[in-house]
C-alpha cells in the first residue's frame, strides 16, 4: 500500500524536507560555533554525530562527513547516507513499480536514471534506503539527486507503506570548516 505523496509543486512535498534540513543545518552551524576545533576534537566529533543522528531520525538522504583540509583542520561536507547495496524492493516487483511510479509522477525522474541504491537501515519492519538518480536539474556538482525511500512492512500481510523524503532535485549543501 502506497501513501499518497503530494506533487512536487505542492508545498507539503518540498517543505517537509526543507524544514528539517534547515533545522539540522542550523544545529550543525550552532554546534560548530559552540565546539570549535579540529575534526579530532571530541566536541566537534560529537557535534557531527549529533547532527547526523538528527538527519537519520528525519530520514534524510544526507549525512555529514569530516575530511582533512589542506589548510589544516578539517571540512565537514555532505555525502549520501548509507552504503551501496541492493534494494529490498528488488525482491518485490510490485513494490518496486509503485516506488518508481510515485517518483516519476512527483519528481519526473525515470527508472532508467537510477544510478545507485544505498542501504541506510534494513531492520524488519522498516527498510530505509537512499535512491540516487542522474538528474540534469540537480543543483549539485555531480548532477545527482537523491530521495530517501522508507518502506515499512505492515502487520499480518497488510502490504507495504512507502514514504519518500528529500527534494526531487537535490541542492548543493554547505560545507563547514573546523580550524585547528
Amino acid at each position: 500500500m502506497e501513501k499518497a505523496v503530494p506533487g512536487p509543486a505542492s508545498p507539503a512535498f518540498k517543505l517537509k524536507m526543507n524544514y528539517f534540513m534547515r533545522r539540522y543545518l542550523l544545529t550543525v552551524i550552532i554546534s560548530l560555533m559552540i565546539f570549535p576545533g579540529c575534526a579530532g576534537n571530541p566536541a566537534s566529533d560529537a557535534a557531527l554525530r549529533s547532527a547526523n543522528q538528527g538527519l537519520e531520525d528525519q530520514f534524510s538522504p544526507f549525512r555529514y562527513m569530516a575530511t582533512p583540509s589542506d589548510s589544516g583542520g578539517s571540512i565537514a561536507h555532505v555525502e549520501w547516507a548509507g552504503v551501496p547495496g541492493q534494494s529490498i524492493s528488488e525482491r518485490a516487483p510490485q513494490v518496486r513499480r509503485d516506488i518508481f511510479g510515485a517518483i516519476m509522477r512527483n519528481c519526473d525522474l525515470q527508472s532508467s536514471a537510477l544510478a545507485e541504491t544505498r542501504i541506510v537501515k534494513h531492520e524488519v519492519p522498516t527498510f530505509y534506503e537512499v535512491w540516487l538518480f542522474n538528474d540534469p536539474l540537480s543543483e549539485r556538482t555531480d548532477k545527482k539527486s537523491g530521495l530517501a525511500v522508507v518502506m515499512t512492512q505492515l502487520p499480518n500481510g497488510g502490504g507495504v507503506d512507502i514514504q519518500y523524503y528529500g527534494d526531487c532535485h537535490s541542492k548543493e549543501a554547505p560545507a563547514f570548516h573546523f580550524s585547528n
